[in-house]
């Protein structure tokens, strides 16, 4: 395996493991921490879409890395 098939899967993996974490937060948030009253919070509907989106992008993204690697 050359530097680059590496690189690029040593990437898939670490934006893969991010993303987890980012979903893990939207859809089980923190229980022993209180939200300000005064602070606005979004509809979960928007914050489940902000989550989940940029799965869209990055599978877009790395579909066409791994093209013009091959």
């Amino acid at each position: 395996m050359d530097i680059h098939h590496a690189l690029f899967w040593g990437c898939v993996a670490v934006c893969a493991v991010a993303e987890l974490l980012i979903l893990r937060d939207v859809f089980a948030p923190a229980t022993d921490v209180e939200a300000p009253a005064h602070l606005p919070r979004s509809p979960k509907a928007i914050e489940i879409l902000w989550g989940v989106l940029p799965i869209f992008a990055l599978v877009a993204l790395f579909w066409d890395a791994w093209r013009a690697l091959a």
